[in-house]
């Protein structure tokens, strides 16, 4: 369960760094976004899979917290342009 829980915080964190590094273009933000929204549909998934308790509800946050992230450093890339 741990092991599962890591690998999907490790993606996250990926995910978010390689949004902040993509050159801004109308459609590197598109693909950004999109890759955001599959990152953290993906997530909520894995979420959902696990049992009530403290676990869940830190995975949940954990998802919530990366996704806005990677929308932060979207509208960075935005701003870029």
């Amino acid at each position: 369960m741990k092991k599962l829980f890591v690998s999907l915080l490790m993606g996250l964190l990926s995910i978010s760094f390689n949004v902040a590094a993509i050159a801004a273009d109308s459609a590197e933000v598109k693909a950004a976004k999109a890759e955001a929204k599959r990152t953290y549909k993906a997530a909520e998934a894995e979420c959902k899979k696990m049992k009530r308790g403290p676990e869940k509800t830190a995975c949940k946050k954990d998802a919530e917290a990366k996704e806005k992230q990677a929308k932060a450093d979207i509208k960075a890339m935005k701003k870029k342009m």
